[in-house]
């Protein structure tokens, strides 16, 4: 992270939601052309292309598959200055996308109408694009930004400490994850998951930790968790309770939370209820030496 953070900020504030239909969620109104993002910044699959976007400077970052951080001037990525504005736009349209599928899948409203918050600043941002339009997009924040902060994002909802504390490894935490509707299919998240890897060796990470939030009205979540003997748990607590007249049906349970659990993941025995986006959300955490051999394709060799 470039040195001009305030690192005083070390509570970031949790900005409000209402619940209300989603049909006031913002359009995907801001398209960027292929023509105006530099090759040299991308890794091409056909027509998709992927971006890696500072969100404080809301530059291109050069992450390289191969080279350490002993490579890079700067302790954490490589900024490149070049082309801000286009980088910028191409941010912003990825926050556009956020808004759409959450609001879609959560019913939520967001301030000002964009899925924004403190981290935003804090994470390198994933923006895959094909044919001038984002498709899918996720944040990714590392140990070395976490400790600017003063904390991960999944701390807001979980007392991690003990996961944490004994840990002796890089972390790299991933969240606001979405796939456009029209693409969500096997080659896109494969694609999103190869970019997120890049990001992890070049880092030099050793663990994967996020949030997957599965909609309020799925079911009794706490009581499925319980059903998974075979999966294995990380004892933590989750600071807020899921609401109890939430936990009488039969859970439905999101394909992305699923695949986690294919690839090896740990969960939380409990899971937190999202008091911003009115969800119940599970903790996930994958140290590598876990992931299944079936799925190490997505990790790209590491």
């Amino acid at each position: 992270m470039s040195a001009t953070i305030d690192l005083n900020r070390t509570q970031v504030n949790r900005y409000g939601h209402t619940q209300q239909s989603c049909a006031q969620a913002t359009s995907l109104t801001s398209v960027i052309t292929p023509a105006a993002i530099p090759e040299s910044f991308t890794t091409q699959s056909s027509t998709l292309t992927s971006h890696y976007i500072d969100g404080q400077t809301q530059q291109y970052i050069r992450v390289s598959p191969t080279a350490g951080l002993e490579d890079f001037d700067n302790p954490l990525l490589d900024i490149d200055h070049r082309e801000s504005p286009v980088a910028a736009q191409l941010l912003l349209a990825a926050k556009q996308l956020r808004t759409q599928c959450f609001a879609s899948s959560f019913g939520v409203v967001f301030n000002d109408d964009l899925d924004s918050d403190d981290y935003d600043e804090a994470c390198l941002h994933i923006v895959l694009q094909q044919a001038g339009q984002v498709i899918a997009t996720a944040r990714v924040l590392d140990s070395q930004r976490a400790a600017l902060l003063g904390h991960f994002y999944s701390e807001n909802e979980f007392y991690l400490t003990p996961l944490l504390k004994p840990y002796p490894y890089e972390i790299l935490e991933v969240g606001r994850t979405c796939i456009h509707p029209e693409y969500r299919n096997g080659k896109v998240l494969r694609l999103l998951w190869q970019a997120i890897s890049q990001v992890a060796r070049h880092l030099k990470v050793n663990a994967f930790m996020g949030c997957c939030s599965i909609p309020i009205g799925a079911g009794n979540i706490n009581g499925w968790l319980q059903t998974l003997a075979q999966v294995p748990k990380v004892n933590i607590r989750p600071k807020y309770r899921l609401p109890p007249t939430i936990l009488s049906s039969a859970p439905t349970i999101p394909p992305l939370l699923n695949t986690y659990l294919k690839m090896g993941a740990s969960i939380s025995e409990q899971a937190c209820y999202d008091v911003d986006f009115h969800c119940a959300d599970v903790l996930v955490w994958l140290p590598f030496e876990q992931v299944h051999p079936r799925y190490q394709h997505l990790l790209g060799g590491m």
